[in-house]
């Protein structure tokens, strides 16, 4: 089963594609695995979990292990 996060969470890395994952309040990247996309989603084949709270528009500065405030 792939996922269909917003396109906004993807970007382009030395693996190929990434995303930020949220992991006990700090960001995680995770090398992922992309199938079809259009300007609103794109289909992960690989890399995430359902369940797994990623990470949308994140900023240029964002580094790994970086804490990251969660907006409700």
């Amino acid at each position: 089963m792939s996922l269909r996060p917003p396109l906004s969470a993807i970007f382009r890395c030395a693996a190929g594609w990434c995303t930020y994952v949220l992991e006990h309040s700090h960001a995680r990247l995770t090398a992922i695995t992309i199938g079809q996309h259009n300007e609103d989603a794109v289909e992960v084949r690989s890399g995430v979990s359902a369940g797994e709270q990623l990470i949308i528009h994140p900023p240029n500065e964002l580094q790994p292990g970086d804490r990251v405030a969660v907006k409700r």
